[in-house]
C-alpha cells in the first residue's frame, strides 16, 4: 500500500488528467483486476478514504464522464445539479460497490465513448439505472446520451444466468420436479432490478406441457437496494434544501428522485406487482383485443414471479411499420385499454382506494369545519382521534401484508347487526353522554378501518347515532375528527408507500364531484329532521356494510 499521509495530501492537489497517473500508481505493479480492487477497496476504507473518494468523484465529473460532454448547451443550467450528483452518489457508495468500477475504469480503454464509460459505470447500481430510464425521455437530450440512456429500457446485461437459475432453485425446490420445470439456459432479457428466463413447465388443470417465464429478483438487489433508497432519499434532500442555489422551483429535483425511489420501492414488490397482474387480469378478462400475462402462482415467491410466455414486441417498434390507419387504430386501443377500462371499472384497487378516500375526507373535514366549527363536540371529537392513532398501524398492517377477508367481513356483519337492530329494535341503543369505554372503542376500530380501508366513518356514526347528536352536531364533530385523523392517516399511506401519482390523479377528478357535493350536503344537512337524519344514517351504515361482506366474500 502506498504511503498514506503522502496520498493524502497530494491527491487534492492534481489535476484532473493527473489524477489517473496517480489513481495508477496507487494500486500494486503486475497485479491481477482481483487483488487491484482489493487495493483500492482497502484505500476507501482507510483513514485516506475521505480524501481517495473527493479526487475519484473529480476525475470522473472532469475527466471519465465530463459533465460538459454529457448534458448539452441547451441545458446548460442543469450542468452544476447534475456534477453535484453524481459526487454525491460517489460519496456514499460502498467500497464494496465502488471499488470494482474504479477499478474497471482505470483498465478499459481511453477511446471508449462517454455514453459507454457513463454505461458500465451504473452498472449494478438500480438507483442510478432506473434514473437514467427516466432522464432518458428527455427528447432534448444529445442523441448519443439518449441511445446509450435507452440502453438501460432493454440492454442491461450486469448478472450470469447461472446466478439467476440458482434462485429459481433455491426459492421453489420442490416445486421443479413436481410441476416438472425446465428452465431455459439463457436470460431473455434484464431491467434494472430483475432478469427474465423462460421456462416450460406441466400445467396440471389442462396436463399439457405449457410455456412461461420467470422474472427474478437479481442477487445483489438484496444486498444493494437500502444503499441506493437511501442515496436517493439523500438527494432528494440535499437538493430540496438547496434549490435557491441552482434556480428551480422548490420541488422540481427533488420530485425526480422521489419518482425514482418510488419506482424501485414497487419494482423489487413481487407479491404487490403478482397481485396487480391478478387485478389486471379479471379487469380486461373481458375486453377483446387484450392479453393479460397469467400468473402461476404455484411457481411463485417473493422473489419469483412466474407468468405465461406472450410472444410479441414493443408497441412502439411495431406501431412503426403501420400506416397511419394502422397507428391510429393502435392508438385507438391504447386509449381504450389504458384510460377508458380503468376509469369506468366497477372497482379500484383497495391500495389505491385506501388512501383516495382519506385525501377526499381530508378536503371535506376542511371545507365544513370552516363553514360549522361552532357544531364540533370537541371533546369526542379528541377522544376518538386519540384511540383512532392506535388503530392506524393495525389497519396499514392489514392493508400491505394481511388476509383482509375475515376482518372485512366482520366488521360488515357487526355494523349491519347493529344498524339493522337500530332501526327495527324497540328500544335503540342510546348514550346520553359521552362514555369513554365507547368512545376509545369506536375511535380505534375507525382507526384500523381506516388504515385498512380508507374507511373510518362506519364506527363513528354509530357512536354519534347512540349519542342522539343533531344533523348539525353530526357533520360538523364527524369532520373535527377526520381532519386530524385523515392527515395522520396519509402520513402513515405516505410512509408505507401507498401514496402514489395514480391516487393523485383519481383525488384531483374526483373533486369535480366532491366540491359541489360538500355544499349541497350542508343545504340538506341543515333542511332535515333530527329521526328521519338517524334512519338516513342507520340505512347508509347497512348499505356500507353490505357492500364490505360482499367484496369479504368475493375476495
Amino acid at each position: 500500500m502506498p504511503d498514506i499521509p503522502i496520498l493524502e495530501s497530494s491527491f487534492p492537489q492534481l489535476a484532473p488528467e493527473q489524477l489517473r497517473a496517480a489513481l495508477t500508481g496507487f494500486l500494486p505493479k503486475n497485479a491481477t483486476t482481483a487483488e487491484k480492487t482489493a487495493a483500492v477497496e482497502a484505500g476507501l476504507s482507510s483513514p485516506i478514504g475521505q480524501g481517495l473518494r473527493a479526487a475519484i468523484a473529480r476525475w470522473i465529473v472532469d475527466e471519465i464522464l465530463p459533465v460538459d460532454r454529457l448534458v448539452p448547451p441547451t441545458y446548460l443550467k442543469w450542468r452544476p445539479p447534475v456534477r453535484h450528483s453524481m459526487q454525491f452518489v460517489i460519496a456514499r457508495l460502498s467500497p464494496a460497490r465502488l471499488a470494482p468500477k474504479i477499478v474497471e475504469q482505470l483498465e478499459i480503454s481511453e477511446k471508449l465513448s462517454v455514453e459507454e464509460r457513463l454505461f458500465r459505470l451504473i452498472a449494478r447500481v438500480p438507483g442510478l439505472q432506473k434514473l437514467g430510464q427516466v432522464i432518458a425521455r428527455n427528447r432534448h437530450l444529445r442523441p448519443a446520451l439518449r441511445t446509450a440512456l435507452a440502453r438501460l429500457e432493454n440492454g442491461i446485461r450486469d448478472v450470469e444466468p447461472d446466478k439467476i437459475r440458482r434462485i429459481i432453485q433455491e426459492q421453489l425446490r420442490t416445486r421443479l420436479e413436481r410441476y416438472q420445470v425446465e428452465i431455459a439456459p439463457t436470460i431473455l432479457s434484464e431491467a434494472s432490478v430483475s432478469a427474465v428466463l423462460r421456462f416450460r413447465w406441466r400445467n396440471p388443470a389442462s396436463g399439457r406441457r405449457e410455456r412461461g417465464v420467470f422474472k427474478v429478483l437479481k442477487p445483489h438487489i438484496p444486498d444493494y437496494f437500502a444503499e441506493d433508497m437511501d442515496y436517493l432519499h439523500g438527494l432528494a434532500q440535499y437538493f430540496g434544501e438547496r434549490h435557491h442555489r441552482y434556480g428551480f422551483p422548490a420541488h422540481l429535483i427533488p420530485d425526480t428522485f422521489r419518482k425514482v425511489r418510488r419506482l424501485l420501492r414497487h419494482e423489487v414488490n413481487f407479491v404487490r406487482e403478482q397481485k396487480t397482474l391478478l387485478d389486471a387480469a379479471a379487469l380486461y378478462r373481458d375486453i377483446p383485443g387484450v392479453r393479460v400475462p397469467r400468473l402461476i402462482q404455484p411457481l411463485c415467491t417473493p422473489m419469483v414471479t412466474a407468468l405465461s410466455e406472450e410472444p410479441g414486441i414493443k408497441v412502439t417498434n411495431a406501431a412503426a411499420r403501420f400506416s397511419k390507419l394502422g397507428r391510429t387504430k393502435i392508438a385507438e386501443r391504447l386509449i381504450g385499454a389504458l384510460v377508458a377500462v380503468p376509469l369506468l371499472a366497477v372497482r379500484i384497487p383497495i391500495s389505491v382506494a385506501a388512501p383516495l378516500a382519506v385525501l377526499v375526507s381530508i378536503t371535506v373535514a376542511a371545507v365544513i369545519l370552516v363553514q360549522d366549527w361552532r357544531n364540533v363536540h370537541a371533546r369526542s371529537a379528541g377522544w376518538l382521534v386519540a384511540a383512532t392513532i392506535l388503530g392506524i398501524p393495525l389497519g396499514l398492517l392489514l392493508l400491505t401484508d394481511g388476509n383482509q377477508r375475515l376482518v372485512k367481513g366482520a366488521l360488515a356483519i357487526v355494523i349491519i347487526a347493529f344498524s339493522a337492530y337500530a332501526l327495527v329494535g324497540r328500544r335503540p341503543p342510546e348514550l346520553h353522554s359521552d362514555k369513554q369505554v365507547w368512545l376509545l372503542i369506536s375511535g380505534f376500530v375507525a382507526g384500523v378501518m381506516g388504515g385498512a380501508y380508507g374507511m373510518n366513518g362506519p364506527p363513528l356514526a354509530i357512536y354519534g347515532a347512540m349519542r342522539r347528536w343533531t344533523a348539525r352536531h353530526f357533520r360538523a364533530t364527524l369532520q373535527g375528527y377526520f381532519l386530524p385523523a385523515s392527515v395522520i392517516g396519509m402520513i402513515g399511506y405516505w410512509v408505507a408507500g401507498l401514496w402514489t401519482r395514480e391516487v393523485t390523479r383519481y383525488y384531483l377528478f374526483s373533486l369535480v364531484v366532491v366540491i359541489p357535493s360538500i355544499f349541497a350536503g350542508r343545504v340538506l344537512n341543515r333542511r332535515m329532521h333530527n329521526q328521519v337524519f338517524l334512519k338516513f344514517v342507520h340505512s347508509g351504515l347497512i348499505l356500507i356494510g353490505g357492500t364490505l361482506l360482499l367484496q369479504s366474500v368475493r375476495s
